[in-house]
């Protein structure tokens, strides 16, 4: 939930709570404080609702998110193609200020919403 861009951990779970919320670890609580101890720590976190979210999470939000996550070792290039043809995707990703080169687990939130903002709009213009 709290993992940041570039973790192991980050992945659709945390863009979409971290859409939402302010993620705040409280609490970490050791495998020992379990019966049986399981093999991993845990957390208690803490999720405060953000007052404007750092991105809406419409259908197409959501797309560009799972696709980016889709297949980890792919480039954002070949996880987005499609979403848009290669001709549209390629200025939608400048306008967004994304790199199609990097892999989905280094953007962050705001990221997603500037590249779902911008493929929203060339979908609008009829490609």
């Amino acid at each position: 939930l709290a993992a940041a861009p570039g973790s192991k951990s980050y992945g659709m779970l945390s863009v979409f709570t971290q859409a939402a919320f302010d993620v705040r670890l409280e609490i970490k609580v050791s495998s020992g404080a379990f019966h049986p101890a399981p093999n991993v720590d845990s957390g208690v976190v803490l999720l405060v609702s953000h007052e404007t979210p750092r991105a809406e999470e419409t259908p197409l939000f959501a797309e560009v998110v799972r696709r980016a996550f889709a297949a980890r070792r792919k480039t954002l290039r070949n996880a987005w193609k499609q979403l848009l043809p290669r001709e549209s995707l390629e200025p939608a990703a400048e306008a967004a200020g994304v790199d199609l080169s990097a892999r989905g687990e280094t953007l962050a939130v705001e990221d997603f919403a500037r590249m779902t903002a911008a493929v929203a709009a060339k979908k609008i213009d009829g490609l």
